[in-house]
C-alpha cells in the first residue's frame, strides 16, 4: 500500500471511530474546502445523522446567504448505517443544488446546518471555496436547413410521437389517455417512438398505432448523431404532419423534427430548472454537451410547449419562444375512476392485504425514489404512532433498488413492525386507493402528479408538500393540506394534523377533492385541447398556442 493510501485510510478509520462515538454527526463531501468552482449550479452532497433525534431539515448557507433545503433521507449510506444504530442512518445522504455566482478568484464560504426534528442546530465542518472561470459555452448545435417533410394533400392527419418509455408512470399514463382519445377520431394515424419498451405498448397497437423502440444515447455525441439519422429515415418514411414529444427525457425527438422541418408540440413534466434537469436525469458528465444544445435548441423552437403547472412553466419560459407555453390541465379519465370507486368492496380489499378493519390507513403511492421521501415519511410517521395506536401507513413503490433498501432498512429499525408496510410497485392502484383513509404526498418535485389525481377522485383526503404545481390543486384546509417540502418537521407536523381529524373532516376533505377533479381535471379536458391543436399547428407553426385554446373552457391559458 503507497504512503498516500495508508494515509487515506487512515484517516477514514478515525473519521469512523469519531461516527461510532457520536462525535460527528454528519458531513459535507461535496464540494471540498479548497475546491475551484465554475459559476452556475453547484451540486451539494453529504450526510447527517444527528446525535439523539431524526433530522429535521438541512439548511444550506453561501457567504451567509439562505440557498434553501437540502433533500434529506436522500440517499443510501451502508458505511453511516455500519458505525450509528440511529434509525435514519441507512439513509443518511443529503443533496442539494446552489447558484454560485461571483468573479473569477473570488471565494466563498459554504455552510451546512443540521436541524433535527426538536429544533435544535448543529453546524458541519463547511467548505472554503474559490470561484473559477466559468464553462465553455454550451456548442452551438449543427445548423439545419430544415426541409419541411412534403406529403400529399389530405385531410387525415399523421402524427409522430416520440416518448420517453411505456411501463406504467404518470407521463406515460398522460400519454396513453391522449392516443386512445384522439384515435378515436376518424383520419388520425399515430406513429410512436419510445425509447424504452413496457406494457402500455400492446394497448397502443391494439388502437392502431404503429409502435417502434429504439433507445437515444446521450453520452457520445457520435452515437446521439447516427441515432438522429436513423430516426429521422424513420420519421421521413413515415410523412407526418406534426410531431408530439411527451416528456424532456424524449428530446431527441423533437431534435429530430426540428431537423426534418416538422411543426412541433412539446408536453413538458418535468419539474426543474433546465440545467437541474441534466443533473437530475443524467448526472453531471451523461449528456454530451453537443447533445444538450442540439436539444436546448429544439425547446428554444418548438411551436407549442405544454406544461401541467404554471409554476413549471415559468421556469422553462426564458428557453421557450414568446408566446409558445401554456398551461393545460392535466387530466384523469373521471368517469372510468368512479366506476372503480363504486366497484371496490374495502372490507373485502383489507381483508386481501392484511389489514385490520378499524385501522387508519394513510397511505404513499409511488415509485420508490430520493424526491418522493418515503424515507423521511417513515422517520415523521414514527414520530407520532404512539399517539395514534390504530394508524398504519403503507408504503407502496418498492422496486429492490438502493434507495428501497435504505427504505427498507429504515424501517426496520423504528421496530413498528406492521405498522410500517413496504408494499412493490402495483399495475393497480384503485384498490389500495379504496383501503386508504388518507393520502400522504411528501415529493419535493412534482409538476402535476397523477396518483394525487387519482386518489382525490376517489375521495380520500390527502397532504401533500406544496411543491411547484401541487399548490394549484390542492387548497389548504379546504380540499386537502399542505405543509413544506424537505423538511421532516412539518412532515411529522402534518401526519398528527391528518391523524387528529374526526372521519367527518376527513370525509369533508376528502368530498372536497373529488368535485375538484371531476369539476377541473378530466381527461376529456387535455385531449380536447390537444384536439384542437393539432390540426392547427400543422397546418400554421406559426400560430399562437393560445389563440387556438381560446375557446377552450378546459384549458388554463396565459
Amino acid at each position: 500500500m503507497s504512503a498516500r493510501a495508508q494515509r487515506v485510510t487512515a484517516l477514514v478509520r478515525r473519521v469512523l471511530r469519531r461516527v461510532r462515538r457520536g462525535e460527528t454527526i454528519g458531513a459535507l463531501e461535496i464540494p471540498s474546502s479548497g475546491a475551484v468552482v465554475a459559476p452556475g449550479r453547484l451540486r451539494i452532497i453529504g450526510w447527517a445523522v444527528p446525535a439523539d433525534r431524526p433530522v429535521g431539515r438541512i439548511e444550506v448557507r453561501v457567504d451567509g446567504e439562505t440557498m434553501g433545503c437540502a433533500r434529506p433521507c436522500a440517499t443510501a449510506r451502508r458505511d453511516v448505517a455500519r458505525a450509528r444504530r440511529a434509525p435514519g442512518a441507512p439513509l443518511a445522504g443529503y443533496e442539494h443544488v446552489v447558484t454560485i455566482s461571483g468573479a473569477p478568484g473570488q471565494h466563498l464560504r459554504l455552510d451546512v446546518d443540521v436541524i433535527d426534528i426538536d429544533g435544535r442546530s448543529m453546524r458541519l465542518r463547511g467548505a472554503d471555496l474559490e470561484v473559477g472561470v466559468p464553462d465553455a459555452n454550451l456548442p452551438t448545435a449543427p445548423s439545419v436547413a430544415a426541409p419541411r417533410v412534403q406529403r400529399a394533400a389530405s385531410s387525415d392527419l399523421r402524427v409522430v410521437v416520440f416518448t420517453h418509455q411505456l411501463d406504467i408512470g404518470g407521463g406515460q399514463l398522460y400519454l396513453q389517455e391522449l392516443v386512445r382519445g384522439l384515435l378515436s377520431d376518424p383520419g388520425r394515424s399515430f406513429l410512436v417512438v419510445s425509447t424504452k419498451d413496457g406494457a402500455l405498448r400492446a394497448e397502443l397497437e391494439a388502437l392502431g398505432a404503429e409502435v417502434l423502440v429504439l433507445d437515444a444515447p446521450m453520452v457520445s455525441t457520435e452515437v446521439y448523431e447516427a441515432r438522429v439519422a436513423v430516426l429521422q429515415h424513420i420519421t421521413r418514411a413515415f410523412g407526418p404532419d406534426v410531431a408530439l414529444v411527451n416528456t424532456m427525457t424524449a428530446g431527441i425527438g423533437a431534435d429530430v423534427a426540428v431537423r426534418l422541418g416538422i411543426p412541433t408540440i412539446w408536453a413538458i413534466h418535468e419539474s426543474y430548472r433546465l440545467d437541474d434537469y441534466w443533473i437530475a436525469a443524467y448526472g453531471e458528465r451523461g449528456v454530451a454537451p453537443e447533445v444538450r444544445a442540439c436539444i436546448t435548441r429544439a425547446l428554444s423552437t418548438a411551436s407549442a410547449v405544454i406544461f401541467e403547472a404554471d409554476a413549471t412553466r415559468a421556469v422553462y419560459e426564458p428557453v421557450v419562444q414568446p408566446n409558445r407555453a401554456v398551461t393545460v390541465r392535466y387530466g384523469i379519465p373521471v368517469a372510468r375512476i368512479l366506476g372503480a370507486v363504486r366497484s371496490q368492496d374495502v372490507a373485502a380489499v383489507r381483508r386481501s392485504v392484511g389489514i385490520d378493519g378499524d385501522a387508519t390507513v394513510v397511505l404513499c403511492m409511488g415509485t420508490f425514489e430520493p424526491r418522493k421521501a418515503q424515507g423521511a415519511l417513515a422517520l415523521a410517521f414514527a414520530e407520532v404512532a404512539g399517539d395514534f395506536p390504530h394508524a398504519v401507513l403503507v408504503l407502496v413503490g418498492d422496486r429492490d433498488d438502493e434507495y428501497s433498501v435504505g427504505v427498507r432498512e429504515l424501517v426496520q429499525r423504528l421496530g413498528l413492525g406492521h405498522r410500517i408496510r413496504i408494499e412493490p410497485i402495483v399495475d393497480d392502484p384503485y384498490p389500495w386507493y379504496a383501503a386508504a383513509d388518507a393520502f400522504l404526498l411528501a415529493s419535493d418535485i412534482e409538476s402535476m402528479p397523477r396518483t394525487l389525481l387519482e386518489v382525490m377522485a376517489f375521495g380520500v383526503p390527502v397532504a401533500a408538500a406544496s411543491a411547484w404545481g401541487v399548490p394549484e390543486l390542492v387548497c389548504d384546509g379546504e380540499n386537502g393540506l399542505l405543509f413544506a417540502p424537505r423538511d421532516v418537521n412539518a412532515l411529522r407536523t402534518v401526519v398528527r394534523r391528518m391523524l387528529a381529524l374526526s372521519p367527518e373532516e376527513r370525509a369533508r376533505l376528502g368530498a372536497a377533492g373529488a368535485r375538484t377533479i371531476a369539476e377541473q381535471h378530466d381527461a376529456a379536458g387535455y385531449i380536447d385541447a390537444y384536439r384542437r391543436l393539432l390540426p392547427a399547428i400543422a397546418a400554421d407553426p406559426t400560430v399562437r398556442p393560445a389563440d387556438v385554446l381560446a375557446r377552450s373552457s378546459s384549458s388554463k391559458l396565459t
